[in-house]
This record gives C-alpha cells, sequence and structure tokens, in this order.
C-alpha cells in the first residue's frame, strides 16, 4: 500500500476549490475526494429542481397566480443559496488538507458526476417561467432600464388584450410590448388615443413632469376594464395611425412609452416589428422581481 500524508493546501488552491464548488452543491467536495459529503448536497439540489417543477406545469396560467409563483421562485432560490452556503463553508474547512502522493485520484467522482448530470438535464422539461430585463425605456413607466421581469413562455394561456408580452423582434432579439389588439380586431391611434373595435380606450392624467418637455403620464383603461400607465411626451408623428384590420393569426402591440417605442406602427422598413405573428409571441410578463423602485417589486406590470 502507497504511503500517504497530510500536507497544507496553499491558500490559491482552496479558493480554486471554492471555483469549481461553485458549479454545484457539493461538486467541490466530490473533487476532494469526500464522496459522502458531496452527495449529501449534490443529490438534494437536483431533488430540488424537481421538486418546484411541478406547481410551475400544474396551473395552465400564472394569471390570477402572480404572487403564488413568485413564492414559489424564491423558496427555490433562498434553498438553493442555503446549500451552496453550507456547503461551500464545509469545502473551505476541508480544502486546506490534500493527500500526496496521488491527490489527483480524487477527482473522479467529480468527472463521474458530470457524466451522470448532463443527460439528467437534457432529459429534465424546461422550466416555462423565464427572466428578463428591459432594454428600452419604450414600456416606461411600467418597465423601466434594467428592471427585471418573469415571463410565463407556456403557449395556449389565453393572451388578452393589455398583456405585456415578449416576442420575437425583427432584429432577432427579445422585445417586449403590450399588446393591445387580437386578430379580426380594428385599431387606430388619434391625436395619441387608442381607438378600438371604433371605441376610445378612456385616458386619465395622473401626473405631469417637470422639465423641458411635458411629460405627462397618463392612466388607460382597457375594455375589460384593466388599465396601465403610459407615457405621453407631447404631439408627435405617431400619435395619429389610419384604422387596420388585424389579421387572423397576427396581433398589434404598443410601446407604454408611446412616443418613444417601436411597435406594431412601424413596419421592419421602419425599424419596427409591424404586425407580429401569433406564433412569434414568447410569452407573458406577469410579474417585476427586481426594480430600483422598491415598490414595484412583486407588481403586475
Amino acid at each position: 500500500m502507497a504511503e500517504t500524508a497530510a500536507i497544507s493546501r496553499p491558500l490559491w488552491a482552496r479558493l480554486a476549490v471554492i471555483l469549481v464548488h461553485v458549479t454545484l452543491p457539493g461538486m467541490g467536495l466530490l473533487w476532494l475526494g469526500r464522496i459522502r459529503a458531496g452527495l449529501a448536497f449534490l443529490l438534494p439540489s437536483q431533488a430540488l429542481l424537481l421538486a418546484f417543477q411541478p406547481p410551475l406545469w400544474l396551473l395552465p396560467t400564472t394569471r390570477g397566480h402572480e404572487q403564488a409563483f413568485a413564492l414559489v421562485l424564491v423558496s427555490a432560490a433562498v434553498m438553493g443559496l442555503l446549500l451552496m452556503g453550507w456547503s461551500s463553508l464545509l469545502i473551505w474547512r476541508e480544502s486546506h488538507l490534500r493527500t500526496v502522493p496521488s491527490p489527483k485520484a480524487w477527482h473522479w467522482p467529480y468527472w463521474l458526476a458530470w457524466i451522470v448530470l448532463v443527460p439528467f438535464w437534457l432529459l429534465t422539461p424546461e422550466l416555462p417561467i423565464k427572466g428578463y430585463h428591459a432594454v428600452s425605456e419604450s414600456m416606461a413607466p411600467t418597465l423601466k432600464v434594467e428592471e427585471r421581469m418573469w415571463a410565463d413562455n407556456r403557449v395556449g394561456q389565453g393572451l388578452r388584450r393589455g398583456d405585456v408580452v415578449t416576442y420575437l423582434g425583427p432584429d432577432g432579439g427579445v422585445w417586449v410590448h403590450r399588446l393591445m389588439a387580437l386578430g379580426g380586431d380594428r385599431i387606430a391611434l388619434r391625436k395619441g388615443i387608442v381607438i378600438l373595435n371604433g371605441k376610445p380606450l378612456r385616458q386619465r392624467l395622473v401626473s405631469v413632469g417637470a422639465g423641458p418637455e411635458s411629460v405627462r403620464i397618463l392612466s388607460e383603461q382597457m375594455p375589460d376594464g384593466s388599465t396601465h400607465l403610459v407615457t405621453d411626451l407631447g404631439v408627435r408623428p405617431q400619435d395619429d395611425v389610419p384604422e387596420q384590420r388585424v389579421p387572423a393569426g397576427q396581433v398589434f402591440v404598443l410601446g407604454d412609452n408611446r412616443d418613444n417605442s417601436e411597435d406594431s406602427r412601424f413596419e421592419p422598413t421602419m425599424g419596427g416589428p409591424g404586425m407580429i405573428a401569433a406564433d412569434d409571441l414568447l410569452g407573458r410578463v406577469f410579474l417585476i422581481y427586481w426594480s430600483r423602485e422598491l415598490d414595484k417589486i412583486g407588481r403586475v406590470p
């Protein structure tokens, strides 16, 4: 039997083990040869991934259950962080020693774990909830730059007028706008007021901003009674759009920042998306989960 001894591991090497561990809870312990301890953290973390998937699939939509879905997602994140923190402390304590002369022999459980996990992840259903962040002011004041949101990407959930939706933009990226008209609807804009199926949407002044431009925040009411805020920067050419009928299988979207948004009023040749094929819709934004304005966190846009 080969003789072994414990020698001190330098600080940089201990930090490297921690970085290895950041991949998944328990992986660093497997790298150190602590198989039982590593599996004790790795297996619960993967079980956690599976345990929190059914609640996300049982309900056909997040509509009306936004806060419950947020609680499920936050609970999963907190439990994952606790597992990571606990196992990281254990690794830091264990990583100051290593066995010689063949420490590399310890690493086989680490690589074996990856060989098992990769097929497992490939077979695991993709989560229906996707995270996005706003990269422009086109949806202000509802969504400001760098605010982050969750979208429900399940198809067949019955999108409604007034929903905030994500879709494939003309540049191939994910765009976010408010769905204003469905296939078969007639829509027009007159002096900034949306005319939907011959009836103007009611607007109410909420506030007037100070500055060189007369920025007005308006509350706009959809036919079903739901309301949302829109930004009005004054008279603009895009305030008037002739009435048009939305073809079947397509939708018409507008940005809440009506005077600073490239939406369905603009054809692709003008930099906008034009009418959007319903098949290009990715999902419905149902919750803002991060904002510098703390009162917006947890709000349905």
